[in-house]
């Protein structure tokens, strides 16, 4: 059901995200933080404001990107600038430097009802090696239906955006990875495994997911100067 749009619109769009530390010796930390999918042919890639950061409390910033995509150009690996990040709707803009080109992916004008079926992409699970610097990526894909849409707060101190639950996990990794429809129209961006109570106050994984929407990211990108293909019905 998924494997043509993935192997003709959302693969080929798809980048994994690399964040690069330099220490004051010279060396540098290198940690593979998520995924991205490029919104427009000039190297503009999405991907989650989480994602920017080298560590899980967002406090590290990263000092350089790169990205890569690693079944499709084995031992690619470009620079990326980060041109802009927002906390509340957990997403961030990254620019692949020089002159690249990227094949985007189409976003979904309409709204994405409950019961309607999705599939979340992203190169998660990644294996890192300290004594090489070397990090194995891979590939995953998860299919289910969208459960709910809702406006909630991502964190505790941020304003409420467009989210979308979805029922069926997504690896770790797969963060800023496009969710999107059988005909390849993307409706959402994966942020991660959504939490609940386990009874007794503790957040644990579940088996559902969240995503932001994909409306949310045209806001976001509209005083950006960044025009993605958008197909399809009409914003609600």
């Amino acid at each position: 059901m998924y494997v043509d749009p993935i192997r003709t619109d959302i693969h080929p769009a798809t980048w994994a995200v690399v964040g690069v530390k330099k220490n004051p010796d010279g060396t540098a930390q290198i940690s593979h933080r998520g995924t991205a999918f490029a919104v427009d042919g000039s190297g503009h890639l999405l991907t989650c404001w989480h994602v920017t950061y080298m560590d899980n409390d967002y406090k590290v910033d990263c000092d350089e990107f790169l990205v890569l995509q690693p079944e499709l150009a084995l031992n690619v690996r470009l620079k990326a600038t980060l041109i802009a990040r927002e906390k509340d709707r957990d997403i961030a803009l990254l620019k692949i430097e020089g002159d690249n080109r990227t094949k985007a992916v189409r976003f979904f004008g309409g709204t994405a009802v409950w019961g309607r079926s999705c599939c979340a992409f992203g190169h998660a699970l990644p294996l890192a090696d300290a004594a090489t610097q070397s990090i194995r990526l891979f590939t995953r894909a998860a299919a289910g239906v969208v459960s709910q849409r809702f406006q909630g707060s991502i964190f505790s101190d941020t304003r409420a955006v467009q989210l979308v639950e979805l029922d069926f996990f997504t690896h770790p990794g797969s963060s800023g990875g496009a969710v999107f429809l059988n005909n390849g129209d993307v409706i959402g961006m994966v942020r991660g495994t959504l939490l609940v109570d386990d009874g007794t106050g503790k957040q644990v994984r579940s088996n559902l997911s969240m995503a932001v929407s994909i409306h949310e990211a045209v806001e976001f990108l509209k005083p950006l100067n960044v025009h993605p293909q958008i197909r399809g019905g009409t914003r609600r």
